[in-house]
């Protein structure tokens, strides 16, 4: 970790061990955050953001990461706000590769109207590269994720190549703004009332420890 953020990445909090975060018991929530945020910062790195694991929060997460120095939330919603004075920096599972990889995600699939089997490679990018021009001409906010352990195989790298591309092509277009997390957090924050504090939450379930 150290050496990534010396490269200039930045480093959110994501669990401990990866945790389902919204089935942690109070008291269990602070050990957590208390033990990645001492563990983290032993090595020079200190947290600024947070994505649950499965997408959620509990009552208590918003105040804690406040009380820690963190600025902004990653969660499963719909769209960008600011909550409790928190900047939600949300994703939406159909962007994510695991929705399309993994046999895990059988419920998000159901739910959201796809086959219970995993899906190919070929439907992710398509749907990936459709999304890029539907943001653009909608002018939201949209965050893609490729997951080390599922990007394997010549296929999957090449997928995940041509939308990087894409993106970078309409960065150079002046459509589209590249940032990372933290940055696109600050610019949200700047802007609450534009955005307000409604960020469309989604409950969605599948993984429960």
């Amino acid at each position: 970790m150290h050496e990534v953020a010396q490269r200039g990445h930045e480093i959110a909090f994501h669990a401990f061990q990866h945790e389902v975060w919204s089935t942690l018991s109070p008291s269990d929530e602070i050990s957590n955050l208390t033990r990645s945020i001492a563990a983290a910062k032993s090595i020079g790195v200190a947290y600024k953001g947070f994505r649950p694991p499965g997408g959620m929060i509990t009552p208590q997460t918003l105040q804690l990461m406040k009380d820690n120095g963190m600025t902004y939330l990653s969660p499963a919603a719909k769209r960008a706000a600011v909550v409790d004075g928190v900047a939600m920096v949300p994703f939406q599972w159909e962007s994510i590769d695991a929705y399309f990889y993994m046999h895990e995600t059988k419920p998000l699939r159901l739910g959201l109207g796809d086959p219970a089997e995993s899906l190919s490679e070929e439907v992710m990018e398509e749907r990936f590269l459709k999304r890029v021009d539907e943001v653009i001409e909608e002018g939201g906010y949209l965050a893609f994720l490729f997951h080390p352990f599922l990007t394997v195989g010549e296929r999957r790298l090449e997928v995940m190549r041509r939308v990087v591309e894409k993106v970078k092509q309409k960065e150079k277009e002046g459509k589209v703004w590249i940032a990372r997390a933290g940055e696109a957090a600050e610019w949200i924050g700047e802007r609450k009332e534009v955005f307000g504090s409604d960020p469309g939450w989604d409950d969605a379930k599948w993984k429960m420890k």
